[in-house]
This record gives structure tokens, sequence and C-alpha cells, in this order.
């Protein structure tokens, strides 16, 4: 029950102008190694906010500024077979999107069979989608720049990744990992603006993701979880961007 509360906590949703771009993903180089063995965690991780701006009512200029914005997320690690797990990624923030996707380990001991001196190497490929919408109702919407009423907005991303690890120790994992993601994002806007009024607008995104973390197990059940990431991305309608986090966590096996 206790679990089932706790993800239930963790994937809630809620409205805001921005959109979010998850600045890491902190997910360990070793597979669980059987069936419906797992992790759960839960984070504070940075995200890259951009807010919705219009600049010069211009449709193909969608967004004007950004920011680094720490957010809370879970990551669920299933394991399927024995080098192969089942990841589900999301955030409290309805703008973020959520990742699904698949880890194949290639080297090394699972983690269930891992002890010191365990080199590890996997890959990871994801996908998520989120369609959201907000209106003057919303509390942060007044943050828009230009006179909007309302905005519909569906994002697709695709992930792709490479994760390297080493056990210093039984209980400490190190990782190293490489992303590479591609966003694409299509909307509508409502405005009394005769410019923007009904106009339909579409965007991009490509970025990189490097990460160094660690895992440190307390006990048979819980782990702590810290990471050092740093991103570059960019939209087809923008400057390019980078930004560095710190990120912990903390989880449970079982």
């Amino acid at each position: 029950m206790n679990k089932i509360f706790f993800l239930s906590l963790v994937f809630l949703t809620s409205c805001a102008s921005y959109i979010h771009t998850p600045q890491n993903r902190m997910i360990s180089s070793e597979t669980q190694g059987k069936f419906l063995s797992g992790s759960l965690d839960v984070r504070l991780a940075a995200t890259k906010q951009d807010e919705w701006a219009f600049t010069n009512n211009d449709r193909k200029k969608p967004f004007d500024g950004e920011r680094e914005v720490y957010k809370i997320s879970g990551l669920l690690d299933l394991g399927l077979v024995n080098r192969l797990d089942f990841i589900y990624m999301d955030y409290l923030s309805g703008s973020t999107v959520g990742i699904i996707g698949l880890k194949v380990q290639l080297l090394g001991k699972n983690r269930a069979e891992a002890k010191k001196g365990n080199f590890s190497l996997s890959l990871f490929a994801g996908f998520g989608s989120n369609e959201h919408s907000f209106d003057t109702s919303d509390n942060e919407f007044k943050n828009i720049s230009t006179n909007v009423d309302k905005l519909n907005y569906e994002v697709e991303h695709d992930d792709i990744g490479l994760i390297l690890g080493y056990r210093w120790a039984d209980k400490f994992l190190q990782y190293a990992n490489v992303y590479y993601f591609h966003e694409d994002i299509r909307g509508k806007v409502t405005t009394d603006n005769s410019v923007l009024n009904g106009a339909s607008f579409r965007d991009s995104q490509n970025g990189l993701i490097y990460s160094t973390g660690m895992t440190y197990d307390l006990g048979a059940n819980w782990f702590l979880k810290g990471d050092y990431s740093h991103m570059t991305s960019k939209w087809s309608s923008t400057r390019g961007s980078t930004s560095n986090a710190v990120n912990g966590g903390i989880g449970v096996y079982w």
C-alpha cells in the first residue's frame, strides 16, 4: 500500500505557462536481474524552463527566456529479463514530458549479482509525449507577455543514451552517461490579437546530456543517488544554451 501511494504522489501533474525539458536521467548502468524485481526513487532534479512568449507576435518564435528550475520527479526501473529493464520517469510538473523506455545491459553483472570491481555497460532508448492546454484561468498564465487567451500544444520526445558503470565497493556504484534527445512541438494559439489568433506553430529541439553520478546502498532495500549533469540544447527558433546541475534522490529496491 505504501508503494502504491508513493507512485501516485510522484506522478501527479499540474498546469503552468512554461515548458520544461528534463536535464538529467539518473539511470544506473546495471539491470535488475530478474522479472519484476526493481527500484523506485524520488529525486529533486533540474529542468530547463522555457517561457511561452511569442516575441513580437511571431508564431515562429514561441519562446522568450529560459532558466534552470528544479522539479520533483520519480523513476521506476523494473526488471523484465536478466539483461533488460523497463524504465518510466515522470515529473510532478505537467509541463514536463515523461519518458518510457528500455535499458539493455551489454557488459557486466546485473544489480543482484554485482560486487566490487564490476564494470557495466548499458544502452537506453526511450520516448515520451505530452499534451497540454491552459488558459487565463491558470494561475501562472499571466507570465505570457502577449495577449494570449488560450494555448494548446503537444510534445513528442525521443531519447537514446549510453551508460557506463563501475563498482568501487559492493555498495557503491559510479556511473557516467551521455544522452541525445530530440523533441517536436506543435500547437495552436487563441487570442484577440489579429496576428496570432488561430495561429498554429511548430518548433523542434535537439540536445545532449552528459552526466556522472553514483548510487550508494543503505542496507538491503534503500539507496541514495547523486548526479552532476551538463546539458546543451537548442530550439530551432532560438539560440542554443548550456546548463549544469547537481541532482539527488532516495529510493527503494525490491
